[in-house]
């Protein structure tokens, strides 16, 4: 077996290669640590050679399973994120069989996608779509267990939003397609999946509404999304474009927003780690700020608990000023400004001295 690198990786991960049947296998081990590697190539070669050599039953390979959990999952709702999850991990993955993806290979796995400079949240929702994989084939009795996956801690961070000069300047900054939906989702707060799906029978400009389907609708339940100004004026613009899409693309609907393209309007923006559902907290941000209670934010919003929509409170405390004075500061602030006296004279020391001596002269 040979253990290489390859010019074109520069300093990448290690590949390996040797022949099996007759029929050359090169693939790459998706680490640079040397010794790993070399503990995956034996591994993925033993696993061959016990399917050839010992009759064992044929082993599922990875490409197989990830194709079979696909279309098992076409109505998923996050399926376009999933697919971009399960891409990045083909290469590392393809021609793999299931039973040699173990926990030492998802480590190695979480590794190199914290690499990218991503956060620990996105690292776990790509080994979550390889576990949702793994579990699938549990499921239809390609392997006995799946291998746990190892997680990352997630730091809470703060909401992002952007300012109504930073969506202006990013609405502008996008290409016309993308700006049209980006100024929509501001508009209505809608996730980027209704958006891009959204479907002329879903709107009635007459009744300024649109409709989420149940099985459009990330909670599974109806959401009836009301519209205003800025939103039918978008939408009357729409029109024409496509039959049955309101916000279409070369005739079919936008599965993604184009990750050049996007960066480059939001470095224009003066936006930093921005992302299309970020545009969902701008929206909410927005309307907290501008007085909406948080109980109209949520059906608006179609969260399920009061809890999702409690982060953006801290964003219009209006409701909580008519309370701030009955803390009692104002005797104190009194004290603060209170004329200080000189040290070791009594007060109104001045005035009886100047009564004394104004009443001395006027008995003399």
């Amino acid at each position: 077996m040979r253990l290489y690198k390859r010019k074109s990786d520069g300093n990448g991960a290690w590949w390996f290669s040797f022949s099996h049947r007759g029929q050359p296998v090169r693939k790459t081990t998706g680490t640079e640590d040397k010794q790993a590697a070399q503990e995956y190539a034996d591994r993925y070669r033993g696993a061959l050679w016990r399917v050839a050599r010992l009759d064992e039953r044929p082993e599922v390979m990875w490409d197989v399973a990830a194709s079979d959990w696909l279309d098992a999952n076409q109505g998923l709702r996050a399926l376009s994120d999933r697919k971009d999850h399960l891409r990045w991990a083909q290469p590392y993955l393809t021609g793999m069989p299931l039973t040699a993806i173990d926990r030492p290979l998802l480590i190695e796995l979480r590794k190199k996608k914290a690499a990218d400079g991503v956060s620990g949240a996105t690292v776990n929702r790509y080994l979550a779509s390889i576990s949702a994989v793994l579990g699938h084939a549990v499921e239809r009795g390609w392997l006995t267990a799946k291998p746990r996956v190892p997680k990352l801690p997630e730091a809470k961070n703060r909401i992002k939003w952007a300012t109504q000069a930073q969506a202006t300047k990013l609405v502008a900054a996008l290409p016309q397609h993308l700006g049209a939906m980006a100024a929509f989702s501001l508009a209505t707060g809608l996730r980027r999946s209704n958006v891009t799906h959204l479907e002329w029978p879903e709107v009635s400009l007459a009744r300024k509404i649109a409709w989420v389907h149940p099985d459009k609708a990330k909670g599974g339940r109806p959401l009836a999304v009301p519209l205003n100004e800025e939103a039918l004026k978008l939408l009357r613009d729409q029109r024409g474009q496509h039959k049955r899409w309101v916000f279409p693309y070369r005739g079919k609907p936008i599965t993604r927003q184009g990750d050049n393209g996007w960066r480059a309007a939001c470095k224009a923006a003066g936006l930093k780690d921005f992302r299309w559902h970020d545009l969902r907290h701008t929206w909410a941000s927005w309307h907290v700020q501008n007085g909406t209670p948080l109980a109209v934010l949520q059906e608006l919003g179609g969260w399920r608990s009061p809890s999702m929509v409690q982060r953006y409170a801290h964003l219009g405390p209006s409701h909580l000023a008519a309370y701030a004075a009955n803390a009692g500061v104002k005797h104190v602030q009194n004290r603060v400004h209170e004329p200080k006296r000189e040290r070791g004279k009594k007060p109104g020391f001045h005035r009886e001295k100047e009564g004394w001596q104004s009443g001395l002269m006027h008995r003399t």
